[in-house]
């Protein structure tokens, strides 16, 4: 071991290394704070470099890399006394310095090259590139000051590579990475230390960060939920109306499920996929608050848990394991709901779980920030503006990445993490490599189904009304049968003061009807035949059959028979009467000749209509 001394001109050492079976005394001179310099003389080894490169890939715990013939054997160990100056010395390349009061004078720092490869948090990522160093000081004590190391390192890191020493404080099993700063001129990795233990130099590996990520990614792929028995067949309410789902088939992301309960038709969906969902109904569809999230079965629900339950996800996520509810009017349908897949909360979820993981590789503990609601709600804000798409490309992700990083430090820093303190130094070292974890993101978006969107149609068929059993002098007359300015209704057969463009109209119903199976649906439909006049006059601007509809529950017109032949500068033609067959009517009109009489038009016409696609077409009159 080394002992050392100090001369009043300035620093005087006289250090003995040794290795077991060889010993050589050097001593060096210097002024100031210069470092220490050391002449060695030749020593054989006897523990051989390739020994401790073989003893450290046994381990398994990290990857090696710089290691070359130079490197120095396990037990090279060289010790310095503290002055009041301080405390400096070096072994192999390996540069120790303390300054002033770091520890009391006359106490002892010892380095020694390590044997023992790393384990634990801390190995999960990280890549060595260089030789372990144990520090201590007499009586095992901690320096009061930090100490720097200065370590030579003996190959190009990995691209984008970040600088950390990997430590297991004293009276720890575990480890943790220390930031350091890497100097590409001089090749070396420089970091403060304030305690004393074993330290490794080496690089944070941002491809096993990554790989955590995608862990936490693929905890929900593991999570699945049973098919639901409940009706997906038409439900009949008390009115005989029939509900019906429609889109959704046996293999989409989810299963749907309904009921029909106080005029609301309830749809329940039960996620047949890992990944979350967004979703949307119309109209006038309400969403149900959320079921319990089983958080014992991955910890990224619990991270969905809180997110369900925040502004603007509560407006409906549907995630792994967790069913969800919509309700919409039955008068109000038919209606939709929409899904498409949310890659921005999957990556990003995992992301903030993969992030804390690294922070505490660090030895910074922020606590379980995926419970923590501003955490969850500035995550949510950051996956809307990434735009995510799927599968997701790696500038959005890179991007996503750094607002995860920005919300994590936000939260951290309001937990008692004060800038510019760990975390921020942390979240620097990350954000360095956002664009290697990205590139390691686009391919962990995977749907089960092959499909990114899914659609549920949610359809009433209300039972056609019996038109013959219907009392029809209550009906909505379209515009067109009197040029009026809208749409009228007649109340108990007549209706006035009808705004249109001859000025006010009144209108009535002769009582005459007319039946029969226009579209074939086996249920007849009814023409009323109707009338206008000039309110308070005798003249008659519009005449005609409004043909009404039962199909919808309830009578409604689907268009109006009128005159189609009419001799100009003579009074208005009517359609004397109809006949109502399959697709078809057939309109008889009277129509006037110039000198015929107000009672007597002396004109006959016949006009076949055709019903198709909802649609009333008149042919050519036959005169």
């Amino acid at each position: 071991m080394t002992n050392a001394t100090t001369g009043e001109a300035g620093f005087s050492r006289r250090l003995t290394l040794s290795d077991n079976n060889n010993t050589s005394v050097v001593t060096s001179r210097g002024r100031g704070g210069d470092l220490w310099g050391v002449s060695r003389n030749r020593v054989k080894w006897s523990i051989a470099i390739g020994a401790l490169v073989a003893g450290l890939a046994a381990a398994g715990a990290i990857v090696v890399f710089g290691i070359d013939g130079d490197t120095a054997a396990a037990g090279r160990g060289v010790s310095a006394e503290v002055t009041e100056r301080g405390v400096s010395l070096s072994v192999d390349g390996i540069v120790i310095t303390g300054p002033a009061g770091v520890a009391p004078a006359g106490t002892v720092l010892t380095a020694n090259i390590g044997t023992r490869a790393p384990f634990g948090a801390g190995a999960s990522m990280f890549t060595g590139a260089g030789s372990p160093l144990e520090l201590k000081l007499t009586n095992g004590s901690q320096p009061a000051k930090p100490l720097s190391i200065r370590f030579p390192v003996r190959a190009q890191p990995p691209a984008g590579a970040a600088g950390v020493l990997l430590t297991n404080p004293s009276g720890s099993d575990g480890t943790h990475l220390i930031p350091a700063v890497f100097d590409t001129g001089q090749q070396t990795l420089t970091a403060e230390i304030d305690h004393l233990s074993s330290f490794w130099p080496g690089f944070f590996d941002f491809g096993k960060l990554a790989e955590s990520v995608k862990r936490f990614a693929g905890q929900t792929t593991g999570i699945t939920s049973a098919r639901p028995g409940c009706a997906t067949s038409p439900v009949t309410t008390g009115d005989g109306t029939s509900v019906t789902l429609g889109g959704a088939v046996v293999g989409d992301p989810v299963w749907s499920c309904l009921r029909v309960e106080n005029g609301q038709a309830i749809v329940t969906m039960t996620p047949n996929s890992p990944l979350p969902w967004l979703l949307h109904a119309a109209p006038d569809a309400t969403l149900e608050p959320p079921g319990t999230v089983d958080v014992d079965k991955a910890a990224v629900l619990a991270g969905y848990d809180t997110l369900i339950k925040t502004k603007p996800y509560a407006e409906g996520l549907l995630v792994p394991g967790v069913p969800r509810t919509y309700r919409f009017p039955v008068a109000q349908l038919p209606g939709v709901i929409t899904g498409k897949i949310d890659t921005g909360t999957y990556l990003g979820m995992a992301l903030l779980f993969g992030v804390e993981e690294a922070l505490e590789v660090f030895g910074v503990d922020v606590g379980r920030l995926e419970i923590v609601t501003d955490a969850v709600r500035c995550l949510g804000d950051a996956i809307e503006a990434a735009h995510i798409t799927a599968p997701p490309n790696a500038d959005a992700v890179a991007g996503l990445t750094k607002a995860v990083l920005s919300c994590v430090s936000t939260a951290a820093t309001a937990a008692g993490h004060q800038a510019p303190g760990p975390v921020k130094v942390v979240i620097g070292i990350l954000t360095s490599g956002v664009s290697l974890v990205a590139a390691g993101l686009q391919g962990v978006v995977r749907t089960a189904t092959g499909s990114d969107t899914f659609t549920i149609n949610v359809d009433a068929r209300v039972p056609p009304v019996d038109l013959h059993r219907t009392k029809l002098t209550s009906i909505r007359v379209p515009a067109s049968l009197c040029d009026t300015n809208g749409d009228f209704t007649l109340r108990n057969g007549s209706a006035a003061g009808i705004p249109s463009r001859y000025g006010p109209l009144d209108a009535g119903t002769t009582g005459t009807v007319v039946y029969g199976d226009l579209d074939g649906d086996g249920h007849d439909e009814a023409a009323i035949d109707v009338y206008c006049n000039y309110s308070g006059g005798n003249g008659v601007p519009g005449q005609g059959f409004v043909v009404i509809t039962g199909k919808s529950g309830k009578p409604a017109p689907i268009g109006v028979v009128k005159a189609q032949t009419q001799t100009p500068q003579t009074y208005l033609s009517a359609v004397e009467k109809i006949t109502i067959s399959r697709g078809r009517i057939e309109a008889t009109e009277d129509w006037y000749h110039p000198d015929d009489a107000h009672c007597c038009p002396s004109g006959r016409a016949q006009t076949t209509w055709t019903y198709a696609a909802g649609k009333l077409t008149p042919g050519k009159p036959r005169i």
